[in-house]
């Protein structure tokens, strides 16, 4: 499948880009287990002839599609063209894992010879499979890059995805990419970067030496895992509401607890989450990634935490 638009950049990463670079690098290889994925269902029956068209279309949207990243400089273009590997598998030839795709499992396809392997940072950042029986599309699984994509990027981008796939009207898609570099690297949002960052390094530094929980390590990433079924669903209510991810909701609540627990030994967080709070990023289909400092004035209740944006 090919992607056209015009050619941009060579451009410094976005700050989510920044922010998961090291860790991407650093795991290499093993970088494939960081990769959103996930598999839907295709509602309304449609052949796999007439979904490929409807879904270059719909891709053809996105200039982070067309992004290639170059290593050694630490910055990204935006290809003329770019080719984006569509896997199309007959559900057929092993009727016996039908209840497993029934649950929207991803084991039935992976068995197919999906590639899950880690991305390449000169491929694509997507990876896209079909799943027919009979030629009828029955379902649609995305695998993207972590790098240029958060979590919360994924039903952004796998919803319109899917209407596109049915036939039905594909909403219009959010910020574009380029349109964010060119925000992030003007002087007024510079100046107010590094104010935050001012006030950011300012809140790191006041507390008295002590304990504390810091930031992971460079090349490091902090992973969270909720084993509780009902922990799970409430944190996605809870992130559907507030249009923003599960992690996020995750760190509240464990910044909250910790705080309430070992305030009297504790000065300071540094949390990993996104910003997807700022209006405009609501429906960006990309990385939001950033870095904040929870600070725990001693003079406050337990209930109570500051954070600083980063």
């Amino acid at each position: 499948m090919e992607l056209r638009g015009p050619e941009a950049g060579p451009f410094p990463l976005t700050w989510g880009e920044g922010n998961m670079w090291e860790s991407m690098l650093a795991f290499g290889p093993r970088s494939n287990r960081l990769n959103p994925a996930g598999i839907s269902r295709v509602k309304h029956p449609v052949r796999v002839r007439d979904a490929l068209p409807r879904i270059e279309r719909d891709l053809n949207q996105f200039d982070i599609l067309r992004a290639t990243f170059d290593e050694k400089r630490v910055e990204q273009t935006f290809q003329g063209q770019a080719r984006v590997g569509v896997l199309v598998c007959d559900t057929s030839v092993f009727p016996e894992r039908g209840r497993e795709l029934e649950s929207g499992g991803l084991h039935t396809f992976l068995g197919a010879g999906f590639p899950m392997a880690a991305f390449d940072l000169c491929e694509a950042p997507i990876r896209i499979g079909l799943l027919h029986l009979d030629g009828i599309i029955t379902h649609l699984i995305l695998l993207l890059s972590h790098l240029p994509f958060d979590g919360a990027a994924y039903p952004l981008l796998m919803r319109p995805l899917l209407a596109a796939v049915e036939g039905r009207e594909v909403p219009a898609p959010g910020m574009r990419t380029e349109t964010l570099l060119q925000y992030e690297q003007s002087a007024e949002s510079v100046r107010g970067s590094d104010a935050v960052i001012r006030r950011w390094i300012d809140t790191a530094t006041r507390p008295r030496p002590g304990r504390g929980l810091m930031s992971t390590t460079v090349g490091r990433y902090s992973m969270i895992a909720l084993r509780s079924r009902a922990a799970a669903i409430a944190a996605q209510v809870l992130a559907v509401r507030t249009r923003t991810s599960t992690t996020s909701v995750a760190l509240a609540a464990l910044t909250k607890t910790i705080h309430r627990h070992v305030d009297r030994e504790l000065s300071a967080m540094l949390l990993v989450c996104n910003n997807r709070w700022q209006p405009q990023l609501k429906n960006f289909v990309g990385q939001t990634l950033g870095t904040g400092c929870c600070r725990f004035p001693r003079t406050t209740s337990a209930g109570t935490c500051r954070p600083i944006p980063g």
